[in-house]
């Protein structure tokens, strides 16, 4: 069978259903979840954040792009994670371990 990739029939549809990631920039976020996962290697516990873009300060239209953060929970890299929260706000101690203190910590912000 004779196969012709570049062929009309096989170019890519347009999908607007295509998640859509934020590039450089001034951006304002809102913090819309997190999950949990440990690393491959060492097993050491890690918390990713995922964000969406609520407005473009530089004026390039990616509201509603998306980025995501890892917080790694060792004692060496948890004063990263405690800054972010303090600038969300957050003024209460929280258990990084429990999943209902992260929610409602993120909803601060």
């Amino acid at each position: 069978m004779l196969l012709n990739p570049m062929s009309e029939e096989f170019a890519p549809a347009a999908n607007t259903n295509r998640t859509r990631y934020l590039t450089a920039g001034k951006r304002v976020l809102a913090p819309v979840g997190f999950y949990r996962w440990n690393s491959a290697k060492k097993g050491t516990p890690c918390i990713t954040i995922g964000f969406v873009c609520v407005a473009d300060l530089d004026g390039n239209g990616e509201e509603g792009a998306v980025t995501t953060r890892d917080f790694w929970i060792t004692e060496r890299s948890i004063a990263m994670l405690a800054k972010f929260f303090r600038a969300l706000g957050v003024t209460n101690a929280f258990d990084t371990d429990s999943d209902d203190d992260l929610d409602k910590a993120l909803a601060t912000g």
